[in-house]
C-alpha cells in the first residue's frame, strides 16, 4: 500500500494498492499472448518495410556480417542494428534461414508489444493502483495499432517496450519524489537507474534517438511545470549516462568506420530530418492527421477516453493526470509538427492515453450523465458512431473477401458477429455506468475480432498476396534445384525475400543479368514490361522462350493496380545459345 499523489479533487483520498493478486498479472499475460500472437505464422510477409527488415536479417546470417546492414547490395543505414540482431537470434535458434519463415523474425515484435502491455500495467499500477494498471493493459492488448506492430519484423513493438522500460522507472522516481517528506533522504537505488539508463541504450540500438521524445519531454516539461528538477537525481543521471553510452556506443562508432561515416548521413540526415522537414515517400500530412486518427488507431478504447475527458479536465491538478498530460503531449506534438506521418508514429504516447483511461474507468460514474442536455447528447452521438465505425470494421473485411474472391470464411464471419454483439453490450454496460466490465466486455470482442483476422480473415485474401504465390510458382516451373531468379516490373522486398538474395528486379537488361553466370534462370515479366523485355533480349542476343501458359494473377496494394506477371523459364541456355551463334 502507498499514499496515491495528490488529488485535487479529493485530497483525503485513501491509499491505493500498487499490488495485487500474481493471477491477475498472468491473466493479462495470458490475454495479451492470445490477442497479440495469432497471426505470426499466417500472415505472409508484407511490403515495404517488414519485406526490408527481413531480407536484410537474412543477408545478416548469410554473410556473418553483424555490424553492416546490407538489402541486396545497396546499403541499409536508415535505422540502427538493434532490431536485425534480435531478429538474426530468433531466426538461428527457431528456424533456418533457407526455410524463409517470417514468423520467426516477427518474434522480436511480439515479445516487445507483449512487455509494452505489462510494462503498461506496471506504470499505471505506480501510479494509481493495481486495478488502473490492469485495465490500461488490457485496453494497450486490444488496441488496433498494438495488435498490427505485432505482427510485423519491424523496429516499433520493441521499442515501445524499451521506450516503457525507461518511462517506468522515471515515473517511481516522481512518485517517490512527490511523496517524500521534504527532510528525508532521497533514495536512489542502482536497480531503477541501471533499467532506466540501459533501456535507453537499447533503445537507440532499436531506432536511435526517438526515445528522448517521451523521456525529455516528461522529464522537462514535469520539471517546469511542478518548478523542481532535483527529483532526476534518484535516477543518477551521471554514472547512469556512462551505461547508455556503453549499451550503444561500440556498435555506432563500429558502424561509423564501416561505413566511413555514411551511417549518420542517411539515419539523422536523410530518415529522421528528412522525416521531421519533409513527407518522405508519400507520407506528408498536414498537422492534425494524428488527431484525426486517433479514434481508429487506438480503437476501440478510444471512445472511452473521449468519454473521460471531462473528468480528465475536472483532475488536471491532479500530479498523476498531470504527468500522462505531459506524456501524452510531448509525443503528439512532435509527430504533428513533423511532416512524414505514419499512424503508429503515436504509439509511445498510447499507453499514457490508456493509464488516464483506466483512471477514470476506475474513478468516475456516471459516465453518460452531463451537465446539460448538450452534454448528455454529444457523449451519446460519440458512442452511436463509435458503434456505426466497430459494426463497419466488424463487416468491412468479410464483404472485401467476399466481393474480391466470392467467399466469407466461417471463423471470420462468426468473429465479426462476437464483436458486434460485444459492442452492443458495451454500449448498454456503459448506460449502466458499469464501466470496468464495460472495457472488459470491449477488449473481449475486440481481441476475439482481431486474432481472428490476422490469423484467418487477412491471410486468406490471395488476391493481395503476390510475393508467395509468385515464389511459389516460379519455384514449381523450375527446371534444377539452384536457380538464378529475376523480375522486371514487380520488384516487392517480399519477393526477394522469399526467393534469393542474388534476385534480380528493376530494368530489363539488370533482369536479363541474372542469365549471366547460370544455364537455369526463372524470370517474371508484369504483362506492361513483356516488350521492353523482347526488346532487350533481342539485343543482347539472349534467346527468349515462351512463357508459362498460367501467369499468376492479383492486386498490388503498395501499387494500387491489378498485375498480371509472366514466367519466362529459361534451361540449358549455353546450349541455346550456341544454336542461335551458329543459326
Amino acid at each position: 500500500m502507498t499514499r496515491p499523489l495528490s488529488d485535487a479533487a479529493d485530497p483525503a483520498a485513501p491509499p491505493v494498492a500498487t499490488t495485487a493478486p500474481a493471477w491477475w498479472w498472468l491473466a493479462l499475460l495470458a490475454f495479451a499472448v492470445a490477442v497479440l500472437a495469432p497471426g505470426i505464422d499466417t500472415m505472409p510477409v508484407t511490403d515495404r518495410d517488414e519485406g526490408r527488415f527481413a531480407q536484410a536479417t537474412v543477408q545478416m546470417l548469410e554473410s556473418g556480417d553483424f555490424v553492416d546492414i546490407r538489402f541486396q547490395d545497396a546499403a541499409r543505414h536508415n535505422k540502427p542494428i538493434g532490431i536485425y540482431w534480435l531478429q538474426s537470434a530468433t531466426v538461428s535458434l527457431f528456424s533456418a534461414i533457407e526455410d524463409r519463415a517470417i514468423w520467426a523474425h516477427r518474434l522480436p515484435s511480439l515479445a516487445g508489444t507483449v512487455a509494452a502491455v505489462m510494462l503498461t500495467a506496471a506504470i499505471g499500477a505506480s501510479l494509481a493502483g493495481a486495478r488502473v494498471g490492469l485495465l490500461a493493459g488490457v485496453l494497450m492488448a486490444s488496441s488496433i495499432i498494438l495488435n498490427v506492430e505485432a505482427r510485423i519484423a519491424k523496429t516499433d513493438g520493441m521499442l515501445l517496450a524499451c521506450i516503457l522500460a525507461t518511462v517506468w522507472p522515471l515515473v517511481r522516481a516522481y512518485v517517490r519524489a512527490r511523496d517524500r517528506a521534504a527532510d528525508v533522504p532521497a533514495e536512489r537505488p542502482w536497480g531503477w537507474a541501471a533499467l532506466f539508463w540501459g533501456a535507453m541504450g537499447a533503445a537507440i540500438l532499436i531506432k536511435g534517438p526517438i526515445v528522448f521524445i517521451p523521456v525529455v519531454g516528461i522529464a522537462v516539461g514535469l520539471s517546469l511545470w511542478q518548478r523542481h528538477w532535483r527529483w532526476l537525481l534518484d535516477l543518477r543521471p551521471f554514472p547512469g549516462f556512462v551505461l547508455t553510452i556503453l549499451v550503444a556506443l561500440p556498435w555506432l562508432v563500429a558502424i561509423t568506420v564501416v561505413s566511413d561515416g555514411t551511417f549518420w548521413t542517411e539515419s539523422l540526415g536523410e530518415d529522421m530530418f528528412g522525416k521531421v522537414l519533409q513527407g518522405q515517400n508519400t507520407h506528408g500530412a498536414p498537422p492534425g492527421y494524428h488527431t484525426g486518427l486517433f479514434v481508429g488507431v487506438f480503437w476501440p478504447g478510444s471512445i472511452l477516453f473521449l468519454l473521460a475527458v471531462p473528468w480528465i479536465i475536472s483532475h488536471r491538478r491532479d500530479d498523476r493526470v498531470r504527468l500522462l498530460l505531459v506524456w501524452i503531449a510531448a509525443v503528439w506534438l512532435v509527430f504533428e509538427i513533423a511532416t512524414t506521418k505514419l499512424p503508429h508514429y503515436t504509439l509511445p504516447g498510447l499507453p499514457a492515453v490508456a493509464i488516464l483511461t483506466a483512471m477514470a474507468v476506475v474513478h468516475a460514474t456516471g459516465w453518460l450523465a452531463g451537465r446539460t442536455a448538450l452534454a448528455r447528447s454529444t457523449k451519446w452521438t460519440m458512442m452511436v458512431l463509435w458503434g456505426i465505425g466497430t459494426v463497419a470494421l466488424a463487416l468491412a473485411l468479410p464483404i472485401g473477401k467476399l466481393m474480391l474472391e466470392g467467399t466469407v470464411r466461417p471463423v471470420s464471419l462468426s468473429a465479426s458477429v462476437a464483436l458486434i454483439a460485444l459492442a452492443l453490450w458495451t454500449i448498454l454496460l456503459l448506460r449502466r455506468d458499469e464501466a470496468q466490465k464495460a472495457v472488459l466486455a470491449m477488449a473481449a470482442g475486440a481481441g476475439l475480432f482481431l486474432a481472428a483476422t490476422f490469423s484467418t480473415t487477412v491471410p486468406g485474401f490471395q488476391t493481395v498476396w503476390i510475393s508467395p504465390r509468385l515464389a511459389a510458382a516460379m519455384q514449381a516451373v523450375s527446371p534444377c534445384d539452384d536457380p538464378r531468379f529475376g523480375s522486371a516490373g514487380y520488384h516487392e522486398p517480399s519477393f526477394i525475400y522469399l526467393t534469393d538474395t542474388r534476385t534480380q528486379v528493376g530494368a530489363d537488361g539488370r533482369v536479363l543479368s541474372a542469365l549471366d553466370d547460370t544455364d537455369c534462370a526463372v524470370l517474371a515479366v508484369t504483362e506492361e514490361r513483356l516488350d521492353g523485355l523482347r526488346a532487350a533480349a533481342a539485343a543482347n542476343g539472349t534467346p527468349l522462350p515462351a512463357p508459362q501458359p498460367e501467369p499468376v494473377r492479383g492486386f498490388n496494394l503498395n501499387g494500387g493496380d491489378p498485375l498480371t506477371i509472366w514466367l519466362y523459364v529459361f534451361d540449358d541456355l549455353a546450349a541455346a545459345g550456341e544454336t542461335a551463334a551458329e543459326g
